[in-house]
């Protein structure tokens, strides 16, 4: 085996790293070329992301002065400012579908602060998203709407003055064709209905801690538990809703006939079913999933916060922990 002294190693990679930077900056001299992207109708613009599509966000000025988020896209410049900021907004990232999040400022009593917002062009108007501390900003967002970003501000007591990263997913209305993981709603709204406790975390999502390992068993608050979500689905005038169980745990028939046998009683637009991997179905399916599981949210391409909307629009003082450190939003209004 050939052995090479510290200092020949060292020499070697920065004779190659030398190399390569050459080699790169010459590429980029020769191949690369700067166009002006033009502005909203004043002086100044910055492009903060591009897709693959060369469609580009950042910020550009008003005739004004002010600067306003945009989408750059088949040679031209849009301005998609949210019409609920009042005052200067920035496009931080841009998805191969052209969704578009970032930020803008709003006045707080004597305080400027940074809001985080959610555009697409299927979109009527865009979205805010959840806030999370005093300023929050969203900077990125990947194909499947999972948006990332950062939120600074005074936690309190508990989690002090911090930033902290932050993750969204696309939280739709559920007015459209659902998804809905069977056991996941059904046994936390019996959790909330029954008294038992039930945590706000970081994500916006409440959780319980109830669990299914093979075995499900009716409770005394089942029954209620299906008419209730039910009725609030019926109220937010949900087009078609598919229940999905998992078939390998004991009594999913049993619950799945309950529950068709009440959305046909009732009328409502419901297919039950039972699955191996309902997992997997849910997330190749183009439904928007119910659900507040974190690992199929990291897979899901678009989601609905059911769960919070049901337990805080419709239940009278569940017990509820929050550990969000931080003013959270459902994305219902």
């Amino acid at each position: 085996m050939k052995r090479f002294s510290f200092l020949t190693t060292c020499s070697l990679c920065l004779a190659f790293s030398q190399a390569v930077q050459a080699q790169f900056f010459t590429y980029e001299i020769e191949s690369m070329t700067a166009t002006d992207i033009g502005t909203l109708g004043g002086e100044e613009a910055s492009a903060m992301d591009i897709n693959d599509l060369g469609q580009m966000t950042g910020w550009a000025m008003l005739a004004d002065g002010t600067s306003h988020a945009f989408l750059y896209s088949n040679g031209s410049m849009v301005d998609v400012t949210p019409s609920f900021a009042t005052m200067k907004s920035m496009g931080r990232g841009i998805n191969n579908n052209a969704e578009i999040v970032g930020k803008y400022d709003q006045p707080v009593g004597n305080t400027i602060v940074y809001k985080p917002f959610y555009w697409s062009q299927y979109e009527v108007t865009p979205k805010t998203l959840a806030m999370v501390g005093g300023f929050t900003e969203a900077i990125a967002i990947n194909d499947n709407g999972l948006i990332v970003g950062g939120a600074y501000g005074d936690w309190g007591d508990a989690c002090g003055f911090k930033s902290y990263a932050v993750r969204w997913q696309n939280a739709y209305l559920p007015i459209e064709k659902l998804y809905c993981p069977g056991f996941n709603l059904t046994i936390t709204i019996e959790a909330a209905l029954g008294g038992g406790v039930l945590f706000l975390c970081r994500d916006g999502c409440i959780r319980d801690l109830a669990s299914v390992y093979g075995s499900y068993r009716s409770v005394d608050e089942t029954g209620v538990a299906i008419q209730l979500i039910g009725q609030s689905l019926a109220a937010l005038k949900t087009r078609s809703v598919s229940w999905v169980l998992d078939r390998p745990v004991s009594n999913s028939g049993r619950l799945a006939k309950r529950v068709r046998d009440c959305a046909d009683q009732n009328g409502w637009p419901w297919t039950v079913e039972t699955a191996f991997n309902p997992d997997r179905e849910i997330v190749l399916s183009d439904r928007i999933a119910i659900t507040s599981d974190g690992p199929l949210l990291d897979q899901v391409r678009l989601w609905t916060n059911f769960n919070r909307y049901l337990i805080e629009k419709r239940l009278d003082e569940p017990w509820l922990v929050d550990l969000s450190c931080g003013e959270e939003s459902t994305g219902f209004t």
